[in-house]
């Protein structure tokens, strides 16, 4: 296709460059009529012009007459020119007797008009046969012609809904791509898809590796993780490994929501029959996309879930209350929640779908992922949120902290990590206790 369309366009190029040069190739006679034409046209112009002076009173008649005779005169001339050159060029010569020597000396430094003809006719001809093979070639050394093959196997990629044929030929093609350029991000991208479409999960592993350490953008980067969180899942025999666990904390310190970890986790805690943790991960994909068919999905995980924790439950008070050691968990629950205003500051209007994140973290930790974490929208301020279990975005919660902070960041690029020209407060660090944790955030300052 790309070859054609430039084929296409040089063709048109090449219809604007000849189609002027009609009027080079006409016959000299239609010429030589258009040229008498035109000057017999002028000439009655002229004299017109002349008459109408005279009749006006502005001329008398012996200047009518004497300027008459002279557009007479030129007329004649020029006609005469036109018709007949070589007659009026005799007429201006030397005799050949007394010239004929200095004739000779002068035309040895002149270009003749017929050449001259014949070289403006055929320097068109030639620059339109020479720059489409001038234009290919340069491009072939200095143009871009792998990228727009690869866009097309990129194309290609995109639109494969798990093929296998397709994937078996997009990964030969790939595979050549990147032996011929190994930091090409998308090519190792792409490569880890079909492989992973194939159920070749190690080598889909490997591949995202390679994408991941070449990928400049934070969020791509995160997009790339999830796909290697999940090739890693399934390679191990659905189970998150210590490999698999290091990469999930990386995601999701740098986007919380990022929906292939999540969905990875909730995988995992429900085959370990974690069933809070698999409701807590469950939720947050619901509220990343309540509309979608994937939703009812996980509502109706949920509550099946639920329904095996009741029966859990139920089992359990029953022992402790024959055993008799019922015990109050209020306090426990109260600590473990957090109860934040968060706001924008008078004077700062944003774009109401930027995001919004909202995050605790353990003060005596740094670098870990939040141990609960909110995702909103700037339209949704100001707004009161609760941080508890059911925020937690990693293996801890805030049972896990004595003390913590909590920050809000308005994220220009959408992603959890703090970048230039975002907005950001964070509250002080206090201890959790059993009073109750409540703290209002107002966004004001900007990350420098």
């Amino acid at each position: 296709m790309f070859w054609y369309s430039t084929a296409g366009l040089l063709a048109l190029a090449t219809f604007f460059i000849l189609l002027p040069m009609r009027r080079l190739y006409k016959p000299e006679h239609v010429v030589v009529n258009k040229r008498k034409d035109a000057n017999i046209d002028l000439y009655r112009e002229q004299l017109r012009e002349l008459r109408e002076e005279w009749e006006a009173g502005d001329i008398d008649q012996r200047q009518f007459d004497s300027l008459q005779a002279e557009l007479h005169r030129k007329l004649l001339a020029d006609v005469a020119e036109q018709v007949c050159p070589d007659s009026l060029e005799e007429k201006a010569k030397p005799s050949e007797d007394m010239a004929g020597i200095s004739n000779a000396e002068e035309d040895e430094g002149k270009e003749h008009p017929g050449s001259r003809a014949t070289t403006n006719k055929i320097v068109p001809f030639v620059l339109a046969l020479v720059i489409p093979v001038l234009a290919y070639g340069l491009y072939s050394q200095w143009g871009y012609y792998d990228e727009v093959k690869l866009s097309g196997l990129f194309r290609q990629a995109i639109h494969n809904v798990n093929d296998p044929k397709v994937s078996t030929t997009l990964v030969k093609s790939l595979k050549e791509a990147v032996s011929e350029d190994e930091d090409n991000q998308w090519a190792w991208y792409f490569l880890g898809k079909n492989y992973f479409t194939l159920g070749l999960y190690e080598q889909s592993k490997e591949a995202f590796q390679h994408s991941i350490r070449y990928m400049e953008g934070e969020s791509d980067q995160v997009m790339v993780m999830g796909q290697f969180v999940l090739a890693s899942f399934m390679h191990s025999g659905r189970t998150v490994t210590e490999e698999t666990r290091a990469m999930i904390d990386r995601a999701l310190a740098i986007n919380p929501s990022d929906q292939t970890v999540l969905r990875v986790l909730a995988s995992d805690a429900r085959k370990r029959e974690d069933f809070p943790n698999a409701i807590t991960y469950w939720r947050k994909l619901i509220r990343a996309n309540p509309a979608s068919s994937a939703a009812r999905v996980y509502q109706s995980n949920i509550t099946a879930a639920e329904r095996i924790l009741s029966n859990q439950n139920a089992g359990a008070e029953a022992t402790k209350v024959r055993e008799g050691t019922i015990e109050t968990e209020g306090a426990a629950a109260v600590r473990d929640r957090i109860d934040v205003n968060v706001s924008l500051a008078q004077g700062i209007t944003l774009p109401a779908e930027f995001r919004v994140f909202v995050a605790a973290r353990n003060a005596a930790r740094k670098g870990l992922p939040p141990l609960a974490a909110v995702d909103l929208k700037v339209a949704q301020l100001p707004a009161k949120i609760t941080l508890d279990k059911s925020s937690a975005v990693g293996p801890f919660d805030l049972s896990s902290a004595d003390t913590v902070y909590v920050s809000a960041l308005v994220s220009f690029s959408g992603v959890a990590t703090p970048k230039q020209g975002d907005y950001r407060v964070i509250s002080e660090t206090f201890a959790l206790n059993g009073t109750g944790n409540a703290i209002n955030l107002v966004i004001s300052e900007r990350v420098p």
